[in-house]
């Protein structure tokens, strides 16, 4: 697999208005009715292929979606005698995964001609108001995703009984299936691409006269595995929400294809083989993931499954070089460092500002994260916010972000070096990151330095401010040094100031000690899907008063805990 490419700085401004002002006449045209007319076609009459469901559904959640109540994306919506699809939406998101039709398997799982009739209602009135092209409907990420879906639950979701029913979904889906190929080259990139890609292909050997769209997804697919797989199996977009997601798009896909008696390609499933160990690496201690770069926890059980039906039994790296992440296991302490540079431009629309921000667990507890995705909050403010640097646990700047995200919601400025050490002796293993963010802006660099007792009782942290640059407007002054904190963790200043106890659910207690002050404020846990939750967060706060200026500080079980 292929390494990452080189990038610039930023989007140059000129390619961006290129880029935009081209997605605008593309929509215009696609808005069109001679655009209609150019995707009809041959009109299938049944299915060549019915892929296997491999993910289990809930019928819990088919229940509450027959009751009307709409969860997608971790935000609900009550409407009992409502129609979802012509509801206000509360964000992109929701509306993305109730176009998407992935909740279908759900109602799989019930088993009733109860749910097979509203799954009927539910595509029939899709039907009604998004059959011809649609800017966010048939966005090609969800058209892909929604193609899948109907195929997989074809059983249900496109009566035999009901012929001119049938014939309608049969026509859509042919459609749907031309355009996609049509659109895929100006799909969003990273993981929207590969999705397309994938989609793209299940058309292809699934419904009739497919040869073409077939060969050409299949080498979207090889094209886009060689441009995000890194080296050591992580994603160019450094997201373990996106390995976890390309993970399961690739499994689903080698798994249909290898069913349907259909020839595998030998990069599928390397990929796979790639992938999997690397989602390994990025779980946490109770399972989960971590929460860089717009993730959720997601379900343990769920990847469990996932990694199992991948059948790829490479264990994960300590340290992933090519997709910037350290990970530490010293008894029961699970670390992870972010210790690279943010992904090229292009692919960095979802990515954090969180350079050398860390999570920490013991055994299955989460202590030290990051604030995580904010899809479930709604509005562009909150998503904002979550990915800012001060929504990590990492040094803030006079609280400006070591990246900036621009207003196309990708990374602008961004650090020119960004450089990790390990070291590993018998009774430690170190971590060294180093980064200028901040060089442009305040003529900074920021250095931390880990150390992990291999006990797991302890964990040294050094934070220090080297100049590395001049800068015309202005120095920093102060600086956050930030540990949000678990919701299940509980806090107890000292007397003195000088450190804060911290109580986990099993009853061990803790102590993050400093010299220079500490502070507890609140925070906020968005690691769960749909479930966002108050915490804590303890911030050492200083003036930067010279060169260098080192923060030292201490986490460390406390004896009889």
């Amino acid at each position: 697999m292929a390494g990452r490419a080189h990038s610039p700085a930023w989007i140059d401004p000129a390619r961006s208005r290129a880029r935009t002002f081209r997605q605008k006449l593309d929509d215009t045209f696609y808005a069109t009715s001679l655009y209609q007319r150019i995707l009809r076609g041959y009109h299938p009459v049944q299915i060549d292929y019915v892929p296997r469901e491999l993910w289990p559904g809930n019928p819990d959640t088919a229940n509450a979606l027959f009751q009307g109540q709409f969860e997608f994306a971790g935000q609900l919506v009550s409407a009992p005698n409502g129609n979802p699809l012509r509801l206000a939406a509360p964000s992109q998101a929701w509306l993305d995964e109730l176009n998407s039709f992935g909740w279908l398997r759900h109602f799989r799982a019930m088993g009733l001609d109860a749910a097979t009739r509203h799954v009927e209602a539910m595509v029939k009135s899709w039907l009604e108001d998004f059959d011809h092209w649609h800017p966010s409907a048939w966005r090609p990420d969800i058209l892909a995703r929604r193609l899948i879906a109907w195929l997989t639950h074809a059983p249900m979701a496109i009566s035999t009984r009901d012929l001119v029913y049938h014939s309608a979904v049969m026509n859509s889906m042919a459609r749907q299936a031309r355009h996609l190929a049509r659109s895929i080259d100006r799909t969003e990139d990273g993981l929207p691409r590969l999705v397309a890609a994938v989609g793209l292909v299940y058309s292809g050997f699934c419904l009739p006269q497919g040869e073409l769209r077939l060969r050409k997804g299949l080498a979207a697919l090889n094209r886009e595995v060689d441009r995000q797989v890194l080296a050591d199996g992580g994603l160019v977009t450094r997201s373990p929400q996106d390995q976890y997601e390309a993970l399961r798009l690739l499994v689903g896909l080698n798994t249909a294809l290898r069913e349907a008696n259909e020839t595998i390609p030998a990069k599928l499933q390397q990929a796979i083989d790639q992938l999997a160990p690397m989602l390994r690496f990025f779980r946490m201690g109770d399972g989960g993931l971590a929460l860089f770069n717009n993730s959720y926890e997601e379900d343990a059980d769920t990847l469990d499954t996932l990694l199992d039906i991948a059948n790829a039994p490479g264990q994960p790296v300590s340290g992933a070089v090519y997709s910037g992440f350290q990970r530490v296991v010293a008894g029961p302490m699970t670390l992870l460092l972010d210790a690279g540079a943010p992904p090229p431009a292009e692919q960095s629309i979802h990515a954090h500002a969180g350079l050398a921000s860390f999570e920490l667990s013991l055994g299955d507890q989460r202590m030290i994260t990051n604030c995580g995705a904010s899809e479930m909050l709604g509005g562009g403010g909150w998503q904002h916010v979550s990915r800012t640097t001060a929504a990590h646990s990492t040094l803030v700047l006079d609280n400006r972000n070591s990246c900036s995200i621009l207003e196309n919601q990708r990374i602008g400025r961004r650090p020119s070096q960004v450089k990790v050490t390990r070291d590993e002796a018998r009774d430690t293993i170190s971590l060294e990151v180093f980064h200028n963010g901040y060089a442009e802006l305040m003529g900074l660099g920021h250095r931390r330095k880990l150390r992990l007792r291999r006990d797991g009782t302890e964990l040294a942290g050094i934070d220090t401010l080297e100049k590395v640059a001049k800068v015309r407007k202005g120095s920093a002054t102060i600086y956050d040094i930030r540990f949000h904190l678990h919701p299940s963790v509980q806090t107890q200043m000292s007397v003195d100031g000088g450190a804060v106890s911290l109580h986990l659910p099993d009853g061990s207690q803790w102590q993050l000690e400093c010299m220079n002050g500490l502070m507890i404020e609140e925070s906020v846990y968005l690691g769960e899907r749909g479930n966002p939750q108050r915490c804590k967060q303890i911030i050492i706060n200083g003036t930067v008063s010279e060169n260098p200026t080192t923060i030292r500080w201490l986490l460390s079980r406390l004896p009889n805990s």
